[in-house]
Formats: structure tokens, sequence, C-alpha cells
């Protein structure tokens, strides 16, 4: 849970809470890790990676649908040509 914390820049008590609602609806099931018995372990269920990709798609779709309707053929070339310049600041 510390490192999902640290990761999404949260308390370890928040990320905590997040899980065990995320783990109640069975979207997240959680084990011991086998390397640290003290340590917990949280992956998606199936239900889980349905929701995770479904909420990807629509925001997808919607970004998608936002850039074709909002901006002209110059602007949305523009917005092409920086996505290298997001790429290489997410890699840092």
């Amino acid at each position: 849970m510390a490192d999902l914390a640290r990761v999404e820049r949260i308390t370890s008590q928040s990320m905590g809470t997040t899980v065990a609602s995320l783990e109640e609806e069975g979207l997240v099931a959680r084990t011991v890790d086998p390397n640290d018995a003290r340590r917990w372990n949280a992956s998606l269920t199936e239900a889980g990676k349905r929701v995770l990709l479904k909420g990807r798609a629509a925001r997808q779709a919607w970004l998608s649908r936002a850039i074709e309707e909002r901006l002209v053929d110059g602007e949305q070339r523009r917005l092409a040509e920086s996505i290298g310049l997001l790429r290489k600041l997410l890699a840092e």
C-alpha cells in the first residue's frame, strides 16, 4: 500500500481506505506478499479489469471526439506534434 500511495501521492491511510473500498466492490483482491508477510499485494480482479478498460475507452472516446469537434486542422496537427514533447516529460 505504501508503494502505491507514494506513486499516487496520497497517504498510506488514504490508499488503504481506497483499496478496501475497491475490494468490497470485488474490483481488487489483496494477497500477502510471498517475500514479506507484513506487506500486501493488490491486484485487479476480472471485474476490476473490465471497469478499468471501460473507463479508459470512455476517456479515449471523449478525447477523440473533443479533438475532432473543437480543434481545426492546424490545431490538430500542432497537438499531434506536441505528443513527442509530452512523452519526453513523462519519461522523466
